[in-house]
């Protein structure tokens, strides 16, 4: 399956945060957002990492965030965001529980 190009740069340019960003594991698991999630939804697992991603009362904030809701606002995209440790998210996205992980 090939991704759409803008999805594909998102991904490529937090993956690559990936390797400047520390990993800070979040307490306990928490799903934001919550409802149900349509197959047409991007469901991004997010974990605390100030200032790229932090969560407060609101929701998820940062210059990640920031990043994605830009993105899905431009191409008309769902975000269902999934907050867990490192760890959580990294075995979500092996069994597919989540389609990326923002860092």
């Amino acid at each position: 399956m090939r991704l759409h190009p803008t999805l594909a740069a998102v991904s490529w340019l937090l993956l690559l945060s990936l390797a400047w960003a520390p990993a800070q594991a979040q307490a306990q698991f928490q799903t934001l957002n919550s409802g149900q999630v349509s197959d047409e939804t991007l469901r991004v697992g997010i974990y605390v990492n100030p200032p790229l991603i932090g969560i407060d009362a609101e929701g998820p904030r940062g210059l990640v965030i920031d990043l994605l809701e830009e993105a899905a606002r431009r191409e008309g995209w769902k975000i269902h965001y999934v907050a867990a440790s490192f760890a959580e998210l990294l075995e979500m996205g092996q069994n597919r529980e989540i389609d990326l992980i923002a860092a």
